[in-house]
């Protein structure tokens, strides 16, 4: 690996950037329906983060600061391939006895947050680039996903209470359906 890229590399916050990195591969396992262990071929969300750093500084992925400079777009990107591949493995497909790959492209049904839509890939991104920069509102969104309730959400984090997890979930709402007009 090339010196100076290591050296950017070793400079980075990587607490918090494995922590989105965690919440990426888990969203996007359970966006794609991968929860049961069987289909993720013994692997668990954190190894698609832990996969993706690693591919990282063994050079297998090279990541290039001029051309993407934002290290945790990236590093999703290699999670997202890494995800997709899992999805189209043989030994995927024979234990779903389907072919997900054409899922893959189309889109996901969310819980009531979502009102039962279905969002699409590149919507799914816009919000995540947007959302990445307010923690409050990306934790928020994450644990929605998951199926947490509002309640839940606020007794799992300390500092916020029930209004400002309603009130945040309010703001998620109106910050989604100005994503979709757009």
């Amino acid at each position: 690996m090339n010196p100076q890229l290591l050296k950017i590399l070793d400079a980075q916050e990587w607490p918090s950037i494995i922590l989105k990195l965690y919440a990426h591969s888990l969203f996007r396992l359970k966006w794609f329906g991968l929860t049961a262990e069987t289909r993720l071929q013994g692997r668990q969300y954190k190894d698609f983060a832990h996969e993706a750093v690693t591919l990282l500084y063994e050079g297998k992925r090279v990541w290039n600061p001029v051309d993407e400079p934002d290290l945790v777009r990236y590093l999703k990107s290699v999670i997202n391939s890494l995800i997709s591949n899992l999805l189209k493995s043989k030994e995927n497909k024979r234990l779903t006895d389907a072919d997900l790959t054409d899922e893959i492209n189309d889109a996901m049904l969310f819980d009531d947050m979502f009102q039962q839509k279905l969002i699409n890939n590149d919507l799914m991104d816009q919000i995540e680039d947007t959302l990445l920069g307010e923690e409050d509102m990306w934790l928020v969104f994450t644990d929605l996903a998951k199926g947490m309730t509002p309640l839940d959400i606020s007794e799992k984090y300390d500092k916020m209470e029930i209004e400002k997890v309603r009130n945040i979930q309010k703001r998620l709402r109106r910050h989604i359906k100005n994503i979709r007009n757009l």
